[in-house]
């Protein structure tokens, strides 16, 4: 094998990884981000519940992590995506098994199911701010999820970038 089909190969792969690939700039990262959480509500009031969660992130082509959540929903008014839905604001964070942590806020229109009192949930989310290796973070993407109001537990998915 010829040392310049093994550099062109070597080139080739790259190529075809980098789609979705981590890539690091002057020693930030950059990458994509899948969160996929899951836990209980704590109502404080009607319109206002503090979430406490775990499930698995994802960054680039890295392996899955677990982390844990928490944070603080609150509705807040308009909702024109559905007849009876609502607009929610989820500010919370993401704790990683390190320490290090990133923030982020979550806006979304919830919409009921065919299910009493369960909503489907769509929206984005700007990640805000970090601690450890992510001080200097910043991201976004889009959010998907479910609440259900009758067994005080939710699902969430988010996707997207990260980068720190």
């Amino acid at each position: 094998m010829s040392k310049k089909f093994l550099v062109s190969s070597v080139i080739v792969m790259a190529l075809a990884l980098s789609q979705g690939a981590t890539t690091f700039a002057a020693g930030k990262v950059q990458t994509s981000l899948v969160l996929v959480d899951a836990g209980v509500f704590n109502f404080q009031s009607q319109t206002s519940a503090l979430l406490t969660g775990d499930g698995f992130e994802k960054q680039g082509f890295g392996l899955n992590r677990k982390v844990g959540s928490n944070g603080q929903f609150d509705v807040v008014p308009g909702a024109d995506n559905c007849a009876n839905g609502f607009t929610g604001r989820l500010v919370g964070s993401v704790v990683e098994a390190s320490g290090d942590t990133f923030s982020y806020t979550i806006d979304n229109q919830l919409c009921p199911t065919d299910q009493p009192n369960v909503y489907s949930a769509s929206g984005t989310y700007k990640i805000t701010g970090g601690t450890g290796k992510y001080a200097a973070v910043k991201g976004g993407g889009a959010f998907e999820g479910l609440a259900d109001f009758v067994e005080a537990k939710y699902k969430c998915l988010l996707v997207g970038t990260i980068s720190y």
